[in-house]
């Protein structure tokens, strides 16, 4: 199982995954986390993105599923920190910032 889902649940405070375990036969789902930006991804642009899992083997899966020439995926056990730093990034980046600023990017040669 995969989770790209971010947030914090408003009554209970739980993660994603916490919710999806108990809804889903899943003990250990892999989830995704930034710093990528989906319109990067589908404009080709290079970005990264976190695939976390307490099971490794997992992780690995699904970072070799997504390795590509654009985008970059890291491994990590660290599920609550992946989660919690993708739903906080929201609250304290679009109040300070406004309006994200879009960075041009060209290829090289």
């Amino acid at each position: 199982m995969v989770s790209a889902i971010k947030g914090i649940e408003e009554h209970t405070f739980k993660r994603p995954s916490e919710i999806l375990c108990e809804y889903l036969p899943v003990e250990h789902p892999v989830v995704l986390g930034g710093p990528t930006i989906a319109n990067e991804i589908v404009r080709g642009l290079p970005t990264a993105i976190v695939c976390a899992s307490e099971d490794e083997s997992s992780a690995y899966a699904v970072q070799q599923l997504l390795n590509s020439h654009h985008l970059r995926a890291y491994r990590h056990t660290d599920v609550v920190g992946v989660e919690l730093a993708s739903a906080l990034k929201n609250i304290i980046l679009k109040p300070s910032v406004g309006s994200p600023v879009w960075v041009t990017y060209s290829p090289l040669p």
